[in-house]
Protein backbone atom coordinates (compact mmCIF):
# COMPACT_ATOMS: atom_id res chain seq x y z
CA UNK A 1 0.00 0.00 0.00
CA UNK A 2 1.57 3.11 -0.43
CA UNK A 3 0.59 6.72 0.75
CA UNK A 4 0.91 9.16 -1.60
CA UNK A 5 1.41 13.48 -0.33
CA UNK A 6 -1.30 16.15 -1.02
CA UNK A 7 0.24 18.69 -3.13
CA UNK A 8 1.61 20.90 -1.07
CA UNK A 9 1.70 18.98 2.12
CA UNK A 10 2.86 20.27 5.58
CA UNK A 11 4.34 18.68 8.49
CA UNK A 12 5.17 19.88 11.56
CA UNK A 13 7.11 18.11 14.24
CA UNK A 14 7.72 18.75 18.02
CA UNK A 15 10.80 17.62 20.00
CA UNK A 16 10.34 17.52 23.58
CA UNK A 17 13.43 16.50 25.77
CA UNK A 18 12.47 14.58 28.80
CA UNK A 19 14.40 13.37 32.02
CA UNK A 20 13.97 9.74 30.27
CA UNK A 21 12.70 10.01 26.99
CA UNK A 22 13.31 11.96 24.16
CA UNK A 23 10.05 12.38 21.86
CA UNK A 24 9.02 13.54 18.10
CA UNK A 25 5.66 14.45 18.22
CA UNK A 26 4.68 14.14 14.13
CA UNK A 27 1.79 16.36 12.71
CA UNK A 28 0.71 15.85 9.18
CA UNK A 29 2.32 14.09 5.95
CA UNK A 30 5.82 12.67 6.30
CA UNK A 31 6.70 13.55 2.96
CA UNK A 32 9.35 15.26 0.03
CA UNK A 33 11.27 17.28 2.20
CA UNK A 34 10.02 17.12 5.20
CA UNK A 35 11.98 13.37 5.08
CA UNK A 36 15.20 14.92 5.07
CA UNK A 37 14.48 17.45 7.78
CA UNK A 38 13.32 14.75 10.26
CA UNK A 39 15.62 12.90 9.58
CA UNK A 40 18.76 15.83 10.28
CA UNK A 41 16.76 16.19 13.38
CA UNK A 42 16.70 12.92 14.65
CA UNK A 43 20.54 12.42 14.01
CA UNK A 44 21.15 15.85 16.09
CA UNK A 45 19.15 14.38 18.89
CA UNK A 46 21.51 11.31 18.80
CA UNK A 47 24.29 13.26 19.60
CA UNK A 48 22.71 14.47 22.81
CA UNK A 49 20.09 12.01 23.54
CA UNK A 50 22.82 9.72 25.56
CA UNK A 51 20.89 7.13 27.62
CA UNK A 52 17.17 8.41 26.60
CA UNK A 53 14.64 6.31 25.04
CA UNK A 54 13.39 7.91 21.45
CA UNK A 55 9.75 8.22 21.33
CA UNK A 56 7.87 8.79 18.47
CA UNK A 57 4.10 9.96 18.97
CA UNK A 58 2.15 9.58 15.90
CA UNK A 59 -1.26 10.13 17.02
CA UNK A 60 -1.47 12.97 14.43
CA UNK A 61 0.67 12.11 11.58
CA UNK A 62 -2.10 11.37 8.70
CA UNK A 63 0.43 9.50 5.91
CA UNK A 64 3.97 8.97 4.43
CA UNK A 65 5.41 8.58 1.11
CA UNK A 66 8.01 5.80 0.29
CA UNK A 67 11.12 7.51 2.01
CA UNK A 68 8.76 8.42 4.81
CA UNK A 69 8.04 5.52 5.51
CA UNK A 70 11.62 4.13 5.38
CA UNK A 71 12.62 6.64 7.88
CA UNK A 72 10.01 5.42 10.36
CA UNK A 73 11.19 1.81 10.23
CA UNK A 74 14.64 2.99 10.53
CA UNK A 75 13.89 4.91 13.38
CA UNK A 76 11.97 1.76 15.08
CA UNK A 77 15.05 -0.31 14.27
CA UNK A 78 17.40 1.98 15.73
CA UNK A 79 15.22 1.33 19.09
CA UNK A 80 12.39 4.26 19.07
CA UNK A 81 8.93 3.10 20.34
CA UNK A 82 5.75 4.45 18.68
CA UNK A 83 3.17 5.99 20.65
CA UNK A 84 -0.73 7.08 19.93
CA UNK A 85 -3.85 8.78 20.65
CA UNK A 86 -6.64 6.41 19.99
CA UNK A 87 -7.79 6.51 17.21
CA UNK A 88 -4.43 7.50 15.95
CA UNK A 89 -4.78 9.38 12.60
CA UNK A 90 -3.73 6.94 10.11
CA UNK A 91 -4.25 3.34 11.64
CA UNK A 92 -3.18 1.63 8.18
CA UNK A 93 -0.08 3.35 7.88
CA UNK A 94 0.86 2.45 11.39
CA UNK A 95 -0.21 -1.13 11.51
CA UNK A 96 1.98 -1.37 7.69
CA UNK A 97 5.45 -0.96 10.11
CA UNK A 98 4.67 -3.76 11.94
CA UNK A 99 5.65 -2.15 15.72
CA UNK A 100 3.71 -2.28 18.61
CA UNK A 101 2.14 1.02 19.40
CA UNK A 102 1.51 2.22 22.98
CA UNK A 103 -1.83 3.83 22.67
CA UNK A 104 -3.28 6.57 25.59
CA UNK A 105 -6.50 7.63 25.15
CA UNK A 106 -7.59 10.95 23.54
CA UNK A 107 -8.80 13.47 26.31
CA UNK A 108 -12.45 13.64 25.77
CA UNK A 109 -14.59 17.06 25.90
CA UNK A 110 -16.32 18.39 28.88
CA UNK A 111 -19.99 18.03 28.34
CA UNK A 112 -20.44 20.77 30.76
CA UNK A 113 -19.30 24.08 28.76
CA UNK A 114 -18.64 25.87 31.86
CA UNK A 115 -16.34 22.57 33.72
CA UNK A 116 -13.03 24.10 31.93
CA UNK A 117 -13.42 27.74 33.89
CA UNK A 118 -14.07 25.21 36.82
CA UNK A 119 -10.49 23.12 36.26
CA UNK A 120 -8.89 26.33 35.80
CA UNK A 121 -10.06 27.81 38.81
CA UNK A 122 -9.36 24.80 40.81
CA UNK A 123 -13.05 24.14 41.41
CA UNK A 124 -15.00 20.80 41.06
Amino acid sequence: MSWAPAPNSIMDYYQHDGTTTFRFQLVGELAGPWVTDLEHAWQTANSIMRDKQLVLDVSDLTGADAPGVRLLQSMLKAGARLVSAEPPASPALLQSLGSPIDFKPRPRPSRNPWGWIREILGRR
